[in-house]
């Protein structure tokens, strides 16, 4: 039976497959979609590209959502007979379906049973 004795390791494999490894993500690394990008932290921008971020900002704030609200600023809220939760948006998915939506403060939502604001359109009053 063949024994490995200590005097007979011969580093020459482990380093041609160390060698071959580091080359593979040499050219790994190298073929990334990364690599050709030309952004890199400190690149200076151009007052045109300043002008359309401010544009897409401009635009993503007319488009986002804003609750209802009463003339004493407190928000509009919508419920369903069934349930515990009320919504600020009439129409999240949670009650898009559903028939006939309530409406009202949310007191009144209280007194209806709602114990609690929707996760889904809730947090987007926060927003």
């Amino acid at each position: 039976m063949w024994a490995r004795h200590p005097g007979n390791f011969h580093s020459a494999p482990l380093l041609a497959a160390a060698l071959i490894l580091s080359l593979i993500f040499m050219i790994f690394v190298s073929c990334s979609p990364y690599s050709d990008d030309d952004f890199y932290a400190g690149r200076p921008v151009s007052p045109e590209e300043i002008s359309e971020i401010e544009a897409m900002i401009a635009a993503a704030e007319e488009t986002a959502f804003r609750p209802e609200t009463f003339a004493d600023g407190s928000p509009k809220c919508y419920w369903t007979s069934g349930g515990t939760v009320w919504h600020i948006d009439p129409g999240c998915g949670r009650i898009s379906a559903s028939s006939p939506l309530l409406s009202g403060t949310v007191e009144e939502a209280a007194a209806d049973g709602k114990t609690r604001e929707c996760a889904v359109c809730g947090g987007k009053a926060a927003g």
